[in-house]
């Protein structure tokens, strides 16, 4: 279901319906908050949008949100008793910003790696897996990661698929296939609309 509003509650008790479901403000979780949050009186997210389902929104050119990381967002804040703030970021962008401090957490379908764990903690809350997206009928005839050999793939920047897309690419130098040719972009969509 798509979200209502990018607020949330905005005091210490109520309730608030997300997607459907009543949630009630739990006062002690909300007292467990760091002050800097409570003073703010805001979650501020840092999330690529759009990055469906994941984060999107409702319809093109809007700025109405929803998606899987919004309304979990929303529904946190709900129970907490303050507003998930989701602010557009680009994805690479994602990680600096939370480390100058301009968002308090990332809700934007990141994956966990070992990487990224040098600078983050993480909490899993779902499992998601990479696919190759081609033109409906797969007229190229790619089948699997090998036979991607000679041709060109998009990938938005900062991504685990871009990496995955480079470690294929030098694996392929390496054994003396045809070269993979990349293309970076800033957003996910544009990755797509390269595709198309």
């Amino acid at each position: 279901s798509p979200g209502t509003s990018a607020s949330s509650p905005s005091g210490a008790s109520g309730q608030q319906t997300v997607a459907g479901v009543t949630i009630t403000t739990d006062a002690k979780l909300r007292a467990l908050l760091p002050q800097a949050i409570l003073s703010a009186n805001e979650v501020r997210v840092a999330c690529d949008i759009p990055y469906p389902p994941w984060e999107m929104f409702t319809v093109p050119g809007s700025n109405e949100l929803t998606g899987i990381d919004y309304l979990l967002g929303q529904a946190l804040g709900a129970k907490l008793g303050v507003p998930f703030v989701f602010q557009q970021t680009v994805f690479d962008s994602i990680i600096p910003a939370l480390q100058a401090g301009k968002a308090d957490i990332v809700m934007s379908a990141m994956y966990d790696n070992v990487a990224r764990e040098k600078v983050l903690t993480f909490v899993d809350y779902a499992k998601d897996g990479t696919a190759l997206l081609v033109l409906k009928g797969n007229p190229q005839h790619i089948t699997d990661l090998a036979s991607l050999a000679g041709k060109t793939v998009s990938a938005e920047s900062g991504t685990t698929q871009l990496l995955l897309a480079q470690k294929l690419q030098a694996q392929f130098k390496a054994e003396g296939k045809a070269p993979l040719t990349i293309l970076q972009y800033p957003k996910d969509s544009d990755a797509q609309l390269a595709v198309k």
